[in-house]
């Protein structure tokens, strides 16, 4: 598997060769563009892909023998579709983790332990959650994983340690961040794009295709329609057999210290 420090040093020693070769024979200047490209390019996938792990180990995938999967939320928490959302859960006795923005929750602490509570994981996704996540500098991305991690603790006065980087976004500067402060990362395997799908039948479709064992389904509580697709999302894994647990479990990692 590709990984960032692997792959700049085969570009450096590659690039070493042919500048030595190049000072004896002529070599095209499209060699050394397209070897740079590459680069460019591998860099690129490895950030935007969070199951690239290119940067940093990112669990995003439980043991695929056993019908168990997990579910997410990322976003909230939010005062129009949280609540509903833990309704449908308590109602199916069905665990979850929230990846919680620090900014949301300033606004929405009683949520925070609502979710809390009744049995949910909670985890950090940022306290700003910035569009430009993937150009801060380390020092940055640390105030934004620490802010929220302190506030969090002083709601529910637990220390947690599991963090989804925003966009599913990762660099050297936030893996920095991350191995710095000891969170463990994680992404996911099904991403639903519940922002962008606004019918409840083609979500619920799409979710449904993406169901196999050990999978950790993305899904946002800041959304309307995925109040309307999860219960029967729920329903329709029970009936395949599948258990939902928590996503500590299928990963096998401790949310909190």
């Amino acid at each position: 598997m590709l990984k960032f420090k692997n792959t700049i040093l085969a570009y450096l020693v590659i690039m070493t060769i042919l500048l030595s070769i190049h000072f004896f024979v002529s070599i095209p200047l499209l060699i050394f563009l397209i070897i740079n490209i590459a680069l460019i390019l591998l860099i690129v996938y490895g950030s935007a892909y969070i199951g690239s792990n290119f940067f940093i180990p990112i669990l995003t995938h439980g043991n695929n023998q056993k019908k168990c999967i997990a579910i997410s939320f990322d976003d909230g928490p939010s005062p129009l579709y949280t609540n509903t959302i833990l309704d449908i859960l308590k109602n199916y006795n069905t665990p979850a983790t929230f990846f919680c923005i620090g900014k949301n929750i300033e606004q929405n602490k009683s949520l925070l332990i609502k979710i809390d509570q009744e049995g949910h994981i909670i985890g950090n996704h940022t306290y700003n959650h910035p569009f430009n996540f993937g150009l801060l500098s380390k020092k940055k991305v640390k105030v934004e994983l620490l802010s929220n991690s302190v506030l969090i603790e002083q709601i529910i006065h637990k220390k947690i340690k599991l963090f989804r980087p925003p966009f599913g976004v990762t660099n050297p500067n936030i893996a920095a961040a991350i191995k710095e402060l000891n969170f463990i990362p994680i992404g996911w395997s099904a991403r639903s794009l519940d922002t962008i799908s606004k019918d409840p039948q083609k979500l619920l479709n799409k979710i449904k295709k993406q169901l196999e064992p050990g999978a950790v389904f993305l899904f946002h509580d800041t959304q309307f329609v995925i109040t309307q697709v999860l219960s029967p999302f729920i329903e329709y894994c029970y009936n395949e057999g599948y258990q939902i647990i928590p996503i500590s479990k299928l990963l096998n990692c401790n949310p909190y210290e």
